[in-house]
Parts: structure tokens; C-alpha cells; sequence
């Protein structure tokens, strides 16, 4: 299975939907080198081991928060909406899948017990990082 993106009307990137059983035969990187998140997936081996390195300070500025999600275990109901809180797809995700929200918005509902690992850029700000919206699917 390949990684799937989640765009609104005018082809902005919502949402990418990494599969557990994600295929693919060579290192490549899906997010643009001005992406406020790289993205890539590596295929590597004995021959073409990651060298010992560091990432030095250096200021960034960036926007948007983007987040990512690992599931652990047990499933979810993920809404991506676009910027103007139009509903655009709902995914399933399982056991194994990452989803990195990029843009727009989006809601988790779940049936089940469910274990996610969450990463996402800091400092957070409680009063500044999350506005609530009204869902336009539940008119």
C-alpha cells in the first residue's frame, strides 16, 4: 500500500495517511525541502549505514502547527476538514498507522479503546494553538 494524501479543492496538502503496510523500495523524501516538517522514508542497510551527526541551533520561523499521530493500538474515525470547516474525507485509522495533519482541521472519534502517540511542535500555547470549529458535516 502507498501513503495517501488528503487535499481540499484547491490541491492543498490537509493530511497524509501513512499505512502500516507501507511499501516502497527506495529512500525518498514526500514533503518539499521549504516544509516546516520533512517527511521521508528510508530504506537502508548494512552498506548505507546513517553517519554520527548533530543538528546545530538555528532559528526557525514557522506558522502552522502540524501534528502527528502514531496508532498503537484499537482504531479511530478521522475527520479532516478544509480551512473553511468543510468536511473533505474521513479516514479509518488502525494499529500501525501514522496520520500527520498538516492543514484545515480535523476530529477523532472512537469506538474502541485507543493509543495514539502524539507529536507536535512546541512551546504550546493553550490559549493561542487550538480553536474550536463548527463541524459544517453536522448541519
Amino acid at each position: 500500500m502507498k501513503h495517501r494524501y488528503i487535499v481540499d479543492v484547491e490541491h492543498n496538502i490537509l493530511a497524509i495517511l501513512i499505512p502500516k503496510d507501507l511499501e516502497f523500495n527506495d529512500s525518498k523524501f514526500i514533503s518539499s525541502l521549504d516544509s516546516a516538517l520533512q517527511i521521508g522514508f528510508q530504506l537502508r542497510g548494512e552498506s548505507n549505514p546513517v553517519k554520527a551527526h548533530h543538528h546545530p541551533p538555528y532559528k526557525r520561523e514557522i506558522d502552522l502547527t502540524w501534528e502527528v499521530l502514531f496508532f498503537f493500538q484499537g482504531s479511530a474515525k478521522c475527520s479532516i476538514y478544509d480551512s473553511g470547516s468543510n468536511l473533505v474525507e474521513i479516514l479509518t485509522c488502525t494499529s500501525g498507522d501514522f496520520l500527520i495533519l498538516l492543514a484545515g482541521g480535523h476530529s477523532i472519534d472512537f469506538s474502541e479503546p485507543t493509543k495514539i502517540l502524539e507529536f507536535k511542535q512546541g512551546p504550546y500555547f493553550a490559549d493561542k494553538d487550538k480553536i474550536f470549529m463548527h463541524r459544517n458535516d453536522l448541519l
